[in-house]
């Protein structure tokens, strides 16, 4: 489920509107869209949540693997420049050398391994933003699927009473041909719907290490939570957190630390005119200019994050209204059409009509959820690689 923000904005602001976005539509479980076809999975496949999914991701993800390896050699890498500064007394470091063995390598060394950890969490966050994608991903396919099902339906109603006026004599044969291609039209969007979700679901199987022969159904169990509008951003609350879990920001802080630490044990050793004194007081104020452009990076990719989010719920509610005008549309197009009034290239135009405002709404209704998902990630100190 989409993670709760800790400070600045709630849960429920980010996610008030995406869960009107989710509840207004429940997906029917995979398998039972359309009836039963070729690449339907059986009725009784397994029920698996975001978090589910996730969790198979964790235990099977090569990158996760790789980022705790990172901390395992950062902390070994650590051990050992400790025991080597231990190793060597106060009174015996007299060269710049062995006063960094002593002094500034543990520390670079420790800084290492907390910046190996920011890491593994970085990981941990990426990844959940991943198999959120796809998980919305194959909901939108369903979503998809279910869509072009009901325009078959509607398609086969549609030639129904195209038949009923030829045979009555009140249309001429065209508009039952007009008819069949519509219908024809309908069932291969149908097949192109069900394709991309299988598409989808290889996808998220593949993200998640299930095996491919592993029948599942999707669910929007978790994801919708009770609340109101997406509130406004407060920069000032949302930073701070931010700022202290973004592995760039750390590393940039510990980077200027380092400097620091390394400019007084020069200051300390050497004369000012020495080259390495001057060497390191450059150091520091690089350092200074690196952590203030990872702030303002992160800084960029909050408000970068937030207003994608407002854009998708506000494409939402638009497409949304747009819905109910193109569905009004088309049942008077039909009205008008079964009592003689209308014809056949109203129900056709209202039907196309219908057809992508469907599809935008689908598309947008999940464009919000994984927009709400993405201001979680980065307002959380998640960091886009």
């Amino acid at each position: 489920m989409l993670r709760r923000i800790r400070s600045g904005l709630s849960r429920g602001t980010v996610v008030v509107i995406v869960a009107t976005a989710l509840i207004a539509w429940s997906p029917p479980a995979f398998g039972e869209t359309g009836g039963a076809g070729q690449g339907e999975a059986p009725k009784t496949s397994q029920l698996i949540t975001l978090e589910e999914v996730y969790n198979r991701a964790q235990a099977s993800s090569l990158s996760m693997a790789q980022a705790r390896l990172a901390v395992k050699q950062a902390e070994l890498a650590y051990d050992q420049a400790s025991r080597t500064a231990d190793a060597v007394e106060d009174k015996n470091a007299t060269t710049w050398d062995l006063r960094l063995v002593k002094y500034y390598s543990p520390v670079v060394a420790l800084n290492a391994v907390e910046q190996a950890r920011a890491g593994l969490k970085n990981s941990e966050k990426s990844l959940y933003l991943l198999v959120s994608k796809s998980y919305y991903d194959v909901l939108k396919a369903e979503g998809t699927v279910a869509a072009a099902s009901a325009a078959v339906e509607r398609s086969q109603g549609h030639l129904a009473v195209a038949r009923a006026r030829y045979d009555a004599g009140t249309v001429p044969r065209t508009e039952v041909l007009s008819a069949e291609v519509a219908l024809a039209s309908a069932k291969v969007d149908l097949t192109s719907a069900r394709n991309l979700r299988e598409l989808a679901l290889v996808t998220l199987k593949q993200v998640a290490g299930i095996e491919d022969s592993t029948a599942f159904r999707v669910t929007e169990e978790g994801l919708s939570p009770d609340g109101g509008a997406v509130e406004p951003l407060d920069i000032s609350k949302v930073m701070d957190p931010v700022l202290a879990a973004r592995p760039d920001v750390r590393a940039a802080r510990d980077r200027l630390s380092e400097a620091e630490l390394r400019q007084r044990l020069a200051s300390e050793f050497f004369s000012p005119n020495v080259w390495t004194v001057r060497q390191a007081a450059l150091d520091v104020e690089s350092a200074g200019i690196g952590l203030q452009q990872a702030e303002d990076a992160a800084v960029l990719d909050v408000r970068t994050s937030y207003q994608a989010l407002v854009e998708a719920a506000q494409r939402y509610e638009m497409n949304s209204k747009a819905l109910d005008q193109a569905k009004e549309n088309l049942r008077l197009a039909s009205l008008r059409y079964e009592s003689g009034f209308g014809t056949f290239l109203e129900i056709t135009t209202a039907e196309a009509l219908l057809k992508g405002v469907e599809a935008s709404v689908i598309q947008s209704r999940f464009d919000l959820g994984f927009a709400g998902a993405r201001f979680d990630f980065i307002t959380e100190g998640g960091q886009l690689k």
